[in-house]
């Protein structure tokens, strides 16, 4: 796929059952794929696929997001497609800051 194409895709609940289901079903297309899981490990063969970046956050405490595991380009990715998808990042911020 060339360069341009790919797309960056974040996926909640990458280890649930439908979640685990889904990123299988996108590893084959190139895609950069930005797996959350909470506590629940993402399969083996999942979370060491190219093109895959697990991250391990709670979002019930949004602050996990912000957690050293993330660069800040990563933070920021993350944050720009929660926010995309309606998260509210107030919680997040003010949480960061304390």
């Amino acid at each position: 796929m060339p360069v341009q194409d790919r797309r960056t895709i974040l996926i909640t609940g990458a280890a649930g059952n439908l979640g685990s289901l889904l990123s299988r079903h996108l590893l084959p297309t190139g895609h950069e794929l930005r797996l959350m899981y909470h506590r629940r490990p993402l399969p083996e063969d999942v979370a060491h696929a190219a093109h895959v970046r697990p991250i391990k956050a709670n979002l019930g405490e949004p602050a996990t997001l912000l957690d050293e595991h993330l660069n800040q380009g990563e933070r920021e990715r993350v944050l720009e497609d929660l926010k995309r998808i309606g998260v509210r990042l107030d919680v997040m911020h003010a949480q960061h800051v304390r």
